[in-house]
């Protein structure tokens, strides 16, 4: 089979989850026997296509040139337009060369939109959009983007056409297949749920001694936006200083750096400059280090569309996480056993979650263990490749059979 995965965002650089999976995806699917080609976003002053050279694990990259490149944009609805046309373009030059039999596509931004719109109804390629939340998504239950956005009229229209005529969904989570067959009025025969994974033996537990000679070590990794939880961490971590004088905190994310700036000066100001480190954005190959520095992570995220990839991660490496029981964190940590599971998620229960694991190393030792044993056990590239495949095999049987034959031509002598 031969595969081409879209997506804006692709290792190495900054990735978020979406890049992430996609990496995922294809180094499993490539180890299955499979041909796997990405097309991501290159520079804008680049050329309107290049391709890198067949990496070491097999994957093709090709990077177009985005919107941005002849004028500025400052709109991101504008952005997206642009770019939906730009990977229309690039996969008609991809098209000439070779056919993909699957072409997947994330929802958000729908990248795929303008290759969607001019499919032709005989063309057996199967077009597959993976759900890992889109703006209608964020809008009904994070109240962003408000109602009265362009970039939710926009975006929205465009999300929610191209998830409607795709070929086959997949979901990251099975709250977000609900949550998206419920809101768009679709058969829930269509949407597969394929749940996200982890590189089980990057991501893995320290060996030997604990990884914190002192206190215990608290961790939150995720995006810094109010959304995620980071405030509502650092403030349990304030309360709970004194009675923990030896832990300490780490703070890892992406954010504007007035942000970080902000974020630094409230940890100088709660006196608590040595025991609060703010990390900034880490490098996704850096964070396997990280989180075995770390005895306990939390990230209480007010909703999460996937399964939260670092609460997977998480668990590979051993941690018991606390997250808020909202969306797809639910279906990746067990409640007791691999983590705790908060139903408000405000400050006062974050603080509760985080001082039992903090005063209590046996516990943090067998819900670690129980994490990494239930990623093993669900959550491996292996068992999602071969997930994904299949889901993509029968999106093929679903789109050659709804497709007319070729209509035979005639010439003359």
């Amino acid at each position: 089979m031969r595969v081409c995965l879209v997506s804006q965002e692709y290792p190495p650089g900054y990735v978020g989850g979406i890049g992430t999976q996609t990496r995922v995806k294809a180094l499993g699917l490539i180890a299955l026997g499979h041909e796997v080609e990405v097309l991501t976003a290159g520079d804008e002053s680049g050329p309107a296509l290049r391709t890198r050279e067949r990496d070491e694990d097999g994957v093709t990259v090709h990077e177009l040139a985005p919107p941005g490149g002849e004028f500025p944009l400052s709109s991101t609805e504008a952005y997206w337009l642009g770019y939906t046309w730009s990977v229309l373009g690039a996969l008609r030059s991809l098209e000439s060369v070779r056919r993909f039999d699957v072409v997947d596509f994330p929802d958000y931004a729908a990248e795929g939109l303008a290759y969607q719109l001019e499919r032709a109804e005989q063309d057996e390629t199967a077009v597959v959009v993976h759900l890992h939340g889109s703006l209608g998504m964020f809008s009904s239950q994070l109240g962003w983007p408000s109602p009265g956005d362009p970039l939710l009229r926009v975006g929205a229209f465009m999300e929610d056409t191209s998830i409607e005529i795709a070929d086959t969904l997949l979901a990251a989570s099975a709250s977000l297949a609900e949550l998206t067959c419920e809101r768009l009025a679709i058969d829930p025969g269509r949407v597969e749920v394929v749940a996200g994974a982890v590189d089980v033996e990057r991501f893995a537990p320290a060996g030997g001694a604990a990884p914190n000679g002192g206190g215990p070590r608290l961790l939150f990794v995720g995006n810094l936006v109010a959304n995620k939880g980071f405030e509502t961490v650092l403030e349990a971590f304030t309360r709970l200083a004194g009675e923990h004088p030896g832990s300490t905190l780490a703070i890892a994310g992406s954010a504007e750096e007035a942000v970080i700036g902000r974020l630094r000066e409230q940890v100088v100001r709660t006196g608590l400059e040595g025991r609060v480190e703010v990390l900034g954005f880490v490098e996704h190959g850096r964070l396997p280090e990280l989180y075995r520095s770390a005895d306990v992570f939390a990230a209480p995220s007010r909703y999460e569309g996937g399964l939260g990839l670092v609460y997977l991660e998480a668990m590979a490496c051993g941690l018991p996480v606390i997250a808020r029981a909202a969306g797809g964190a639910a279906e990746a940590i067990e409640h007791g056993e691999t983590g705790l599971l908060l139903e408000r998620g405000d400050v006062e229960e974050t603080s509760a979650a985080i001082g039992m694991l903090l005063a209590d190393p046996a516990l943090r030792e067998r819900m670690g263990a129980a994490g990494r044993e239930r990623v093993l056990a669900h959550f491996t590239p292996a068992a999602y490749a071969e997930r994904v495949l299949a889901a993509y095999e029968r999106a093929i049987e679903r789109r050659r059979g709804a497709s007319p034959a070729p209509t035979a031509t005639t010439g003359r002598a």
